[in-house]
């Protein structure tokens, strides 16, 4: 479902008036309503989307500039909504402004190599760092085999090599064997 711009508005009557008042009394905050052009309340409007679904706020260019699965936690002032498939949402999104929604899908803008490769980087470093960790942690409580700590051993030098890895000219290290 694409829901539309949303925009500003103060409901005239009605239930929606009625409880802006009750939680400015409670709260001394005023409510933001939204709608979109085809009238319909963001607050009402929420419960129309599927829970199985990404919603994603994008506005007048298509950049994504906010996502949950949770519509309710979204706040699409002078923007737009749509859901999609969660199988379609792409891992590594973010809402710096490199994605963008083309009305059917999510599409990276530009993706700088480097950028990936220190992702990439990063990421391989962090899993290294874990498994590490707990073999670390069997060799400093003395209870390590000795496939432990020579596995530690591999995992240190992997981890070591991924750090020199030159993002102009990457060079991987094969990954140890667990």
């Amino acid at each position: 479902m694409i829901a539309g711009k949303f925009t500003r508005y103060i409901p005239t009557s009605g239930k929606l008036l009625k409880d802006s008042s009750v939680i400015k009394n409670l709260t001394g905050m005023d409510v933001i309503f939204l709608q979109n052009e085809r009238g319909d309340d963001w607050y009402e409007i929420q419960s129309k989307f599927s829970q199985e679904t990404m919603k994603i706020v994008y506005d007048e260019n298509g950049i994504i500039t906010s996502y949950s699965l949770d519509a309710s936690s979204l706040n699409p002032i002078d923007s737009y909504v749509a859901e999609i498939s969660e199988t379609e949402f792409p891992e590594g999104i973010d809402i710096l402004g490199g994605w963008k929604f083309d009305g059917k899908k999510l599409i990276q803008i530009n993706p700088d190599p480097l950028d990936e490769i220190n992702s990439k980087k990063i990421r391989l470093i962090n899993e290294a760092t874990a498994v590490i960790a707990t073999l670390q942690d069997a060799v400093d409580l003395s209870i390590a085999t000795t496939q432990e700590v020579e596995s530690l051993r591999e995992w240190k030098i992997y981890r070591v090599l991924l750090n020199r890895v030159n993002p102009n000219e990457p060079d991987w290290p094969l990954k140890p064997t667990q």
